[in-house]
């Protein structure tokens, strides 16, 4: 079954052209900012999206307290503090729209010349 995924790549279509909801661009572009304010090496790791979203969703971020999140722990694994988090959240508030742009950079950085995945 494996092997079946594995040499079908080619069969996978990467949608872009989505509508994309309000919070997970402001999600997308808070995350982006803490990757940059805190030296991530990829424009948005799983860590920073965390980060994010956690401090925009007020359902994620109350459900991370009430069942034990270690936030200050996953903090200093991404390099930055909660101040950095909030200069994050701020400096998103002025960054234009960019999901779009995201999943541009993102999806066809996986692609070879011929459109295959590879």
């Amino acid at each position: 079954m494996v092997q079946q995924v594995i040499d079908q790549p080619h069969l996978i279509e990467y949608p872009i052209d989505l509508p994309v909801d309000g919070e997970a661009d402001e999600i997308v572009r808070t995350a982006a900012w803490i990757g940059d304010l805190s030296g991530d090496e990829t424009f948005c790791s799983f860590t920073s999206i965390l980060l994010a979203l956690l401090r925009i969703d007020p359902y994620s971020g109350d459900f991370a307290r009430r069942t034990g999140v270690d936030l200050p722990a996953i903090r200093a694994h991404r390099r930055i503090d909660e101040k950095g988090i909030e200069e994050a959240y701020r400096r998103a508030q002025d960054s234009p729209p960019m999901i779009k742009h995201f999943g541009r950079a993102v999806i066809p950085s996986g692609v070879d010349g011929d459109g295959v995945p590879g």
